[in-house]
């Protein structure tokens, strides 16, 4: 595949394919998407990464404890921060693969994607929230009713943007599309998550191994050199960034598999 060749969302595709083409995608556009993550989602993203790092102290001290209280604010603050920076990642995503549909590769620039998503930021913000209690609720209840939303409203943020819709009726198109086809959306899903588990799990080893020396003696009381404190800090950095430019993966390929379900609805019906 020629790098400036249009990849076509508007395919039915089958789980390899649609695998295969959002690491495509992903190829083509790695300097363009990933641009426009950084200047959009990326001040978000290095706020939650430094937050996460400087509060190494008092995951360990929960760890240690297993005593929600050790959390303090901590727990409250990191769900603020990840609502606000997933949002942000999301909807830079999702208007940046919109422009691509309509216009083609490289035939738009970063205004172009900051001004759909400062046009639709509220839209996803409420759909962050609707969904996070939803889910949160399902999880709470024997976690399949959780697992079961998460994967009938996984379209809900590509469909804001592809067809214009407000949260509710997102939703609700949302479930119209899988409906149907829950265990392949559901396959689906779990394949680009675990992807990106792997991924993330490799860039993740430098923390693990700071970690492994750093924290016996934190937990014992002993003095930490301010350096190797400094070195934990910067890999745990490290380590949210990475995850969250990793999070663009799962996104690509829920996007190609809206365009996949609506495809197969209109040969249904044709």
């Amino acid at each position: 595949m020629q790098v400036s060749e249009n990849i076509d969302f508007r395919q039915s595709r089958e789980l390899g394919e649609i695998i295969s083409v959002t690491l495509a995608f992903l190829l083509q556009n790695f300097k363009h998407l990933w641009t426009c993550i950084i200047y959009i989602a990326g001040p978000a993203i290095l706020l939650t990464g430094l937050y996460s790092a400087f509060s190494q102290d008092e995951f360990r001290e929960f760890q240690e404890t297993m005593e929600f209280s050790a959390l303090g604010h901590f727990y409250f603050v990191t769900l603020f921060l990840t609502l606000i920076t997933t949002t942000l990642l999301s909807a830079t995503v999702y208007e940046y693969v919109a422009l691509y549909v309509e216009r083609g590769f490289d035939s738009f620039d970063l205004n172009d994607v900051w001004a759909g998503v400062r046009r639709n930021i509220l839209k996803f913000f409420g759909a962050s929230v609707v969904l996070g209690v939803i889910i949160f609720f399902g999880l709470m209840f024997c976690i399949v009713p959780g697992l079961y939303f998460a994967v009938i409203f996984s379209l809900t943020y590509v469909i804001l943007v592809q067809e214009k819709m407000g949260v509710f009726e997102a939703m609700s198109r949302s479930n119209e599309l899988v409906k149907g086809l829950w265990r392949f959306t559901a396959g689906v899903v779990i394949v680009l998550f675990l992807i990106q588990f792997v991924m993330g799990l490799v860039l993740t080893m430098p923390q693990v191994i700071v970690s492994a020396i750093a924290n016996p003696a934190g937990i014992d009381g002993e003095f930490v050199s301010s350096e190797m404190r400094m070195l934990e800090i910067v890999t745990s950095l490290i380590t949210t960034v990475a995850y969250y430019l990793l999070y663009a993966l799962p996104l690509v390929g829920f996007a190609f598999h809206y365009h996949n379900l609506v495809e197969r609805g209109e040969e249904r019906w044709a």
